[in-house]
């Protein structure tokens, strides 16, 4: 509703950063689904959804996840795209999430 403007105007960084709030809430839903499922992990039968998977727009999601965190300690991340894509065969929610905050 606030990326939306229901709650009032929101400036160009605050919708970013919403955007980023946004992203994550998502992928956290994503991860208590597989909590719930700790029954087919204990079990053996661990799900992945493999599927092929362009590592660019994750690249791009992790680096925005912490570029917050970076710029609060005065660092910057700089990364590249590939101008190729980059396919792999994997778990998205598993991709992004396997990234922790590193010590900046």
């Amino acid at each position: 509703m606030i990326l939306g403007g229901e709650a009032g105007p929101v400036s160009e960084t605050q919708n970013e950063y919403l955007k980023i709030v946004n992203t994550n809430v998502v992928r956290l839903s994503e991860l208590i689904d597989e909590i719930l499922d700790l029954e087919s992990v204990e079990s053996g039968r661990l799900s992945l959804r493999l599927e092929a998977e362009d590592l660019s727009p994750i690249l791009t999601e992790c680096c925005d996840t912490f570029r917050a965190v970076a710029q609060q300690k005065g660092l910057k991340i700089h990364y590249t795209i590939p101008e190729k894509e980059t396919i792999v065969l994997g778990d998205r929610t598993r991709l992004v999430s396997d990234f922790h905050e590193p010590d900046l």
